[in-house]
């Protein structure tokens, strides 16, 4: 089994994991600005909790948007780093699909829409759809959207849908006969880490990895549209 260290940056919660021997070492620090300040010390605790060295690290993996722009930036620097003095590869992670993940586990549904809030009036969105236990597969792309042009794809619109993602606190900027095809709505779901684990073990196994000089942010708003982690 690989040894694969996680993190997550693009919240005001800092997130570090250590998967290793089918269990999860972590640690989570509150405060969006001291990330960069605390996330070296905090990778070095929970390595050492797990009574393992930096050098026994398989990959790397870190969620790479969408999110705080400057804690991505951080998270992703870091990892960066680590990549080129370990030589080992990165799994880029997106928090969406993060988030999807923990919703199939909450609500036991077969789809999830996920809508988070970006700036000007615009939100991040994205579609998954449930594979096996809390696997999710993004159907179409993940993109930045107004309101009016979030939408369920023709494909999965039988299925039972959970809405999650604190765009849906903006209920008033959608339309009712819209939301009334999901069983389910929560605007204040955070991802669960364990599951965050779970989809860098997945894609780990189906080696979705990159090397270090191609980790890049996916926070960006580029044409409407940001670069997805893989």
């Amino acid at each position: 089994m690989p040894n694969l260290l996680v993190i997550d940056t693009s919240t005001a919660v800092c997130t570090v994991a250590l998967v290793h021997e089918g269990r999860n070492t972590v640690k989570q620090i509150e405060g969006a600005r001291s990330h960069g300040q605390f996330l070296l010390s905090t990778i070095n605790e929970v390595v050492e909790r797990a009574q393992l060295e930096l050098s026994n690290l398989d990959a790397l993996a870190v969620v790479s948007g969408p999110g705080s722009f400057t804690g991505i930036r951080i998270g992703v620097g870091v990892m960066q780093g680590l990549a080129t003095a370990l030589n080992i590869p990165v799994i880029l992670l997106s928090s969406m699909q993060w988030l999807a993940c923990t919703a199939v586990e909450q609500y036991d549904c077969s789809a999830v829409l996920v809508c988070c809030a970006a700036r000007d009036s615009e939100y991040y969105s994205g579609f998954y759809t449930r594979e096996q236990d809390f696997v999710v597969n993004r159907l179409g792309d993940e993109k930045v959207v107004t309101a009016e042009q979030i939408e369920v794809p023709n494909a999965a619109q039988a299925e039972a849908i959970v809405a999650v993602g604190d765009g849906w606190m903006d209920l008033d900027a959608f339309d009712d006969e819209f939301l009334a095809c999901f069983i389910a709505i929560d605007a204040e779901l955070a991802g669960n880490v364990d599951r965050l684990c779970d989809l860098a073990s997945n894609k780990y196994k189906s080696e979705q990895w990159v090397s270090a000089e191609q980790v890049l942010p996916s926070y960006l708003k580029e044409n409407m549209h940001y670069k997805t982690a893989i």
